[in-house]
């Protein structure tokens, strides 16, 4: 794993242990909720993937973050990742705002790791293409699965809430739109710059 990366990874992880410890006094002013939101309390895009309702839940999001950076983005700039964790975080935020207006809170950083496991499997498909075919089937299945059968049980006993299975298809989603963004630029780039070849200003 790149050295910042790997620093990157371990201040986040302080910072969700911090922020957890101090978990009753901040859930109410940091988590997401709609009709704050529409307040003018702007910071609860970001902040409410920070907030996680049980020690299980944050445990269970913090060792998939780990293992998709020490898999995945092993090779990524941490200037990279965070700018994708934001992008993530604000793309779940204002989808549950504009498409889920009934969900009225959430909290946790599930929907970010859904977003980042499409972004890591497609920017490793040249190097890994089995395992990238692998993870794509793998977390379509679990999304169609939760949108037609809801969430784990189980697993909603786990963590101490109800799964909030929108926040994992917005993140699937604000991954792709990344993607593509990050394919698109180049595209953009490259005509541009074809463009000014062609008037003459610029030569090959």
């Amino acid at each position: 794993m790149e050295k910042s990366c790997f620093h990157l990874i371990l201040l986040i992880t302080a910072l969700l242990i911090l922020l957890h410890e101090f978990n009753e006094t901040l859930m109410p002013l940091l988590c997401y909720e709609n009709t704050v939101l529409q307040t003018g309390e702007w910071w609860r895009l970001l902040s409410g993937h920070l907030i996680h309702l049980s020690w299980t839940h944050l445990i269970l999001n913090l060792a998939s973050l780990w293992i998709l950076a020490i898999t995945l983005f092993q090779n990524e700039k941490s200037l990279t990742l965070l700018l994708y964790i934001f992008m993530l975080a604000t793309g779940i935020s204002f989808g549950l705002l504009t498409f889920s207006p009934d969900i009225a809170w959430y909290v946790g950083m599930s929907g970010v790791i859904h977003g980042l496991i499409v972004i890591g499997a497609t920017t490793n498909f040249r190097s890994n293409p089995g395992i990238a075919v692998l993870l794509i089937i793998g977390i379509t299945a679990k999304l169609l699965w939760e949108q037609f059968y809801s969430g784990s049980h189980a697993m909603e006993i786990a963590i101490g809430g109800k799964i909030v299975s929108d926040a994992h298809l917005y993140g699937a989603v604000s991954g792709v739109i990344i993607i593509s963004l990050l394919k698109l630029i180049p595209l953009l780039k490259y005509s541009h710059n074809k463009s000014f070849v062609q008037h003459g200003v610029l030569k090959d």
